[in-house]
């Protein structure tokens, strides 16, 4: 079974206009993927986010399926591996222990784009897969097979 875990650059939609329907989308999908960890990221020295804010708006939403995990700094480790990865172009080169990733370069757009993208994925690796026909054999006694 897979455990899906979700990686999401914060600053790139925390304190957008758009940051409610990233929000909306973030709970419809993971509580739609079973067990899904979701891990938000920002660089403490550099990123200006609001995280206080953007924590009292998260925690407002009912979360039934799924972890929240909130990192100051880029991190990729095999402890943390990611199933999927939802990450701005700028920090991508050298990505190790992903599984799937979406590189974006136009902020709350490309994020709510990767979210989309996630859900296809998921639904396409979680789909039921058509059984294979079982071939029928020619070789017995009476076939002709010379």
């Amino acid at each position: 079974m897979i455990t899906p875990t979700l990686r999401l650059y914060l600053p790139d939609f925390a304190g957008t206009e758009k940051e409610d329907e990233v929000i909306e989308k973030l709970s419809k999908y993971g509580n739609a993927v079973p067990n899904t960890k979701l891990y938000f990221w920002f660089d403490k020295k550099t990123d200006n986010v609001d995280v206080q804010s953007f924590i009292k708006k998260w925690d407002r939403i009912p979360h039934h399926n799924f972890k929240t995990i909130i990192r100051p700094e880029f991190f990729d480790k095999p402890l943390d591996f990611i199933w999927y990865d939802i990450i701005p172009k700028r920090f991508s080169p050298g990505l190790q222990y992903t599984r799937f990733s979406y590189r974006y370069v136009d902020g709350v757009e490309g994020v709510l784009a990767g979210l989309d993208n996630f859900k296809s994925t998921w639904d396409f690796i979680s789909a039921d897969k058509p059984q294979k026909r079982k071939q029928k054999r020619n070789d017995y006694e009476d076939s002709n097979s010379r």
